[in-house]
Parts: structure tokens; C-alpha cells; sequence
């Protein structure tokens, strides 16, 4: 028997050809960039979307077989052909669930700014929504506004033992898809330790608590003006505060001249007028007129 024959002879033996057809669905969201592949078999049947990445402020809307949405996709149908379903992504209603926080870090400990929280959003929509996070002390449930904290995104700073959350505040449309308003929402709270952080609230008041006391002392102070009385009898410095009266200075007596008078320079070209004492300590010049009786 040659091998021609025996070929002939085998090929009742073979299995049949496979004839099973199997379609792609493809998924598309028009207004993110997630799409999903499932093959099915030809008449099978495929009754739920695959999974998709979700948003806590979004939802997706019915699958259709075109662009423009109007042709609504039936899953209860059995898959004949090739095709691709397209949706998108619409906010939820005012009965919107508190939505979960996202951190940068796993555990309930960290250093100053080293964690981060996020908010995942549905991105093109996240541009009209407006964010507050909130920070509360533990079993407190009077949150107050973080200042500055106004992105989808906060690294907590203050040292301690906190609870934080995010308000969002969704627009609200119109029939005619205008904006008349916005509807609040919340995160649920998460609980973290922050270490680390200098807190400058302390040095702050030291400093302020200083400076206080030297500005006191600094005007409390005694200031003096020094005499120069030129060989005649010696006076002591004269100690005044800021601002009070210089007007009762002592007079400089020196034999056999008459005193004329105080000059703020030794060249007696300014005389001391001053009637308040000055912010520092001052120098000031005896000047004399010799009497008639006594000679040079």
C-alpha cells in the first residue's frame, strides 16, 4: 500500500473542520480615553458591559451601537457580528454616596507631607466642580476648611491625630444644560497621624511675646544727654524716657562766665530747642559770654 492510499484510507478519521465564528465587541467611552475588547461566540450571548474603571461623581450611561447614541444596545440579544458599543459618562443624581479618598501611602502614620489624598474624578467634567477639604479633630464632627486647600488633591501638614475629607461641589443644570447651581457633597473621613511638622504657632508667640517686652523696654528706657561744660563745674548726665520734657535742663557754671545757653554742636551753630526727649541719647555744648568785670 503506498502513501497516497493510506492517506485516503486515514482521513475519515480526522475531526471535522472547526466552523465556530467568533465576533469582537469593542467598548468604547466617547468621553474618556477607556475602551475594553470581548470576543464572543457567533449566537452567544453577552450580558453585561465589562468592568470599567468607576468615578464616585459619575456613572455610565446605556451602551449603543453608534456614535450618537440613539441606537440603545439590547444585551438580552445574542451577538451575530462584530461591533463596537459606545457610552459615556454623566454625574450622578442628588442621591450620590459619599465617595472614598484615595492616598498616596498605605497606613495611618506619616511625616509631614509625605502622604498625599486624592480625589479621582471623571476628568472632563472635573473642571466645574469646586473642592474644600475639611479637617476635623477625632470624633469631632464640626470639620473646618482647610486655607489654600482648594484642589482635588492635599498633603496633610498639621501634627496630630486627624480626621480629613474633601467637599465637592457638583454643578447642577438646566433643561437647556446651562449651570443654575451646584449641589454639595462629601468624602467619607479618613483618619491620619502627621509627625514632623515644626509648629511655628509657638515660636510665633515667643518672638511676638519679645519683641513686646524690648519695644516696652526700649521706650521705658532712660535715655541721657551728657553736658560738656568746657573747665566749668561738672554735671552729671541728665536721664529722661522717650518723649518727656527737656525743657528744665540745669545751667553749666563756670567762674567768671555768664552761661548762655545749651547748642547741640561745639561749634554753637544749632541751639538746643528740644522740649522732648528723643529716641537715643544726645551730647550737648555749654556756650558762655564772659562778664564785664572779669578779664580773658
Amino acid at each position: 500500500m503506498n502513501l497516497v492510499a493510506l492517506f485516503l484510507l486515514l482521513i475519515p478519521l480526522l475531526p471535522p473542520a472547526s466552523t465556530e465564528v467568533v465576533h469582537t465587541v469593542v467598548f468604547v467611552i466617547l468621553n474618556d480615553d477607556q475602551t475594553a475588547t470581548v470576543e464572543v461566540e457567533d449566537e452567544g450571548f453577552l450580558f453585561a458591559p465589562p468592568s470599567f474603571i468607576q468615578r464616585d461623581n459619575v456613572i455610565l450611561t446605556s451602551w449603543y451601537q453608534d456614535e450618537n447614541l440613539t441606537l440603545w444596545h439590547d444585551f438580552d440579544t445574542p451577538i451575530t457580528r462584530s461591533m463596537t458599543l459606545y457610552s459615556e459618562w454623566r454625574y450622578r443624581g442628588t442621591s450620590l454616596s459619599p465617595a472614598t479618598l484615595r492616598a498616596s501611602e498605605i497606613g495611618e502614620r506619616f511625616e509631614s507631607e509625605t502622604m498625599t489624598l486624592y480625589f479621582d474624578l471623571y476628568n472632563p467634567l472635573a473642571y466645574q466642580v469646586r473642592y474644600q477639604w475639611q479637617s476635623a479633630r477625632v470624633g469631632d464632627q464640626q470639620f473646618e476648611d482647610i486655607g489654600g486647600a482648594t484642589l482635588s488633591y492635599f498633603s496633610p501638614y498639621r501634627n496630630g491625630r486627624f480626621q480629613y475629607r474633601l467637599e465637592y461641589k457638583v454643578p447642577l443644570y438646566n433643561d437647556a444644560n446651562l449651570v443654575i447651581g451646584s449641589i454639595p457633597y462629601y468624602t467619607s473621613p479618613v483618619i491620619i497621624d502627621i509627625y514632623g511638622q515644626q509648629t511655628f504657632l509657638l515660636p510665633i508667640l515667643m518672638l511676638t511675646f519679645v519683641a513686646l517686652v524690648s519695644l516696652v523696654y526700649f521706650f521705658q528706657r532712660k535715655r541721657r544727654i551728657f553736658f560738656e561744660v568746657f573747665g566749668g563745674q561738672p554735671l552729671s548726665p541728665a536721664r529722661f524716657r522717650v518723649g518727656e520734657d527737656t525743657s528744665l535742663l540745669p545751667k553749666a557754671r563756670k567762674k567768671g562766665f555768664r552761661f548762655t545757653g545749651w547748642y547741640v554742636d561745639p561749634q554753637y551753630e544749632i541751639p538746643f530747642k528740644g522740649m522732648r526727649m528723643p529716641l537715643k541719647s544726645m551730647r550737648l555744648y555749654a556756650k558762655y559770654t564772659q562778664k564785664k568785670n572779669q578779664s580773658k
